[in-house]
C-alpha cells in the first residue's frame, strides 16, 4: 500500500526560505508532500510556491486572503489532508526552527511501531494457540458481518495488502458488477474471542476501494472516523467516545408471522406476570415479576443474574 505523507507549512513573507525548505522536505522520501498554507504573503511568497508546485507534483498551495494566524493556518491545512487521506500529517514551520533532517526518523518511529503492533499479534495468536482468525467488518445499516480463515494463514502481509470480498452480497454496499471490495485489518482491534467453543482471534477491520485504495464512503467505521475528525477540526472536542449500550431483553420464547390468512407476534418469558398460573409440568414457585416492577429487582425474581455476571467477566477478560 503506497503511503503518503503531508508537511503543512504556513508562510507569511517567508520567500527567501520556502525553495530551500520545500527541497529538502522532498529529498528526505519520495513518499513526502508538502502542503504551503499561505497568509497572502506581501512578498509573494504564495506566487513562488505556485511557481514550484507547476513543476512538482508534490508541492501544494492553499491561499488564504489574509494574515490570520498560526493556529487557523494549521486547521485549515488539517482540514485539506484529512480530506485528501493522507497516512500521516506532520506539522513545520517554514524558518527551519523544525530540523527537515529529523522527518525520517518520525516516519521510521511511526512505521516500526506499526510494524510492532503487527508482529506482536502474530505471537499473541501462536502463544495462546488460536486455531481461527475472525475478520469483522460493518454493513451500511449498521449490522456486524465476517469471515473467518485459519490462524495459519495470517500473516503480515495482510495487514498491508487486505482481504478481498465481494461486496455485492453486503446490504448498502456494492452492486453485482463491481462488486470486488476490501478489507484492511486493524490490528489494534484484536481479542481473543470469549466465546467461540474453537479458539478464535477476533479483528475489526475497515473497507476499502480495491483499486484506489481509499475508504468506502459507506463504511459506517469510516462515517465515524470523519465524524471525529469534524470535531477536532471544528474545535468541540478533542477526543469522543463510541460504544454500544449494554442493553437488551432476554426471552423464552419469540415467534411472528404474516402471510396470506394471518399475521402476529408472540413474545414470552418466564419471569413475566402473565406466567402466574403456568402449569410448567413441575412447580410453579411463584415469584413472577409484576408490571412495571422488572427494573431492579432482586433474585430469584431475577432470574439472569449469573448470566448478566459471567457476560460481564467475559467482556473483563477481553
Amino acid at each position: 500500500m503506497a503511503e503518503k505523507a503531508l508537511i503543512i507549512v504556513p508562510t507569511y513573507n517567508e520567500r527567501e526560505n520556502i525553495p530551500t525548505l520545500i527541497s529538502q522536505v522532498l529529498d528526505k522520501d519520495a513518499r513526502l508532500e508538502i502542503l504551503v498554507v499561505d497568509d497572502n504573503s506581501p512578498d509573494k511568497t504564495g506566487d513562488l510556491v505556485e511557481e514550484i508546485g507547476r513543476a512538482q507534483p508534490r508541492v501544494h498551495l492553499l491561499r488564504r486572503p489574509g494574515k490570520m494566524g498560526l493556529g487557523t493556518a494549521y486547521r485549515d491545512g488539517f482540514r485539506w489532508a484529512l480530506a485528501r487521506e493522507y497516512e500521516y500529517i506532520f506539522e513545520m514551520d517554514a524558518d527551519f526552527s523544525h530540523d527537515p533532517n529529523a522527518i525520517p526518523q518520525f516516519l521510521e518511529a511511526i512505521r516500526a511501531e506499526r510494524d510492532a503492533a503487527r508482529n506482536t499479534l502474530l505471537a499473541y495468536a501462536r502463544d495462546l494457540g488460536l486455531k481461527i482468525v475472525d475478520f469483522k467488518f460493518i454493513d451500511l445499516p449498521g449490522t456486524w458481518q465476517h469471515f473467518s480463515i485459519p490462524t495459519a494463514e495470517l500473516e503480515e502481509s495482510l495487514f498491508s495488502d487486505g482481504l478481498g470480498f465481494d461486496g455485492s452480497s453486503i446490504r448498502g454496499f456494492q452492486a453485482i458488477n463491481e462488486s470486488d471490495m476490501l478489507l484492511m485489518p486493524d490490528p489494534t482491534t484484536a481479542v481473543a474471542d470469549p466465546v467461540c467453543s474453537v479458539p478464535t482471534l477476533s479483528i475489526v477491520c475497515s473497507v476499502l476501494d480495491p483499486v484506489t485504495r481509499k475508504p468506502y464512503n459507506r463504511d459506517p467505521r469510516y462515517i465515524g472516523a470523519k465524524a471525529e475528525d469534524y470535531l477536532r477540526q471544528t474545535g468541540i472536542a478533542d477526543i469522543s467516545y463510541w460504544g454500544p449500550e449494554a442493553e437488551f431483553f432476554i426471552f423464552d420464547n419469540v415467534r411472528f408471522d404474516q402471510n396470506q390468512y394471518s399475521a402476529y407476534h408472540f413474545i414470552d418469558s418466564d419471569e413475566g406476570i402473565w406466567n402466574s398460573g403456568l402449569d410448567h409440568g413441575n412447580k410453579n414457585l411463584g415469584y413472577k415479576i409484576r408490571n412495571k416492577e422488572g427494573y431492579f429487582p432482586v433474585p430469584p425474581a431475577d432470574s439472569q443474574q449469573d448470566l448478566r455476571s459471567e457476560m460481564i467477566l467475559k467482556l473483563i477478560s477481553a
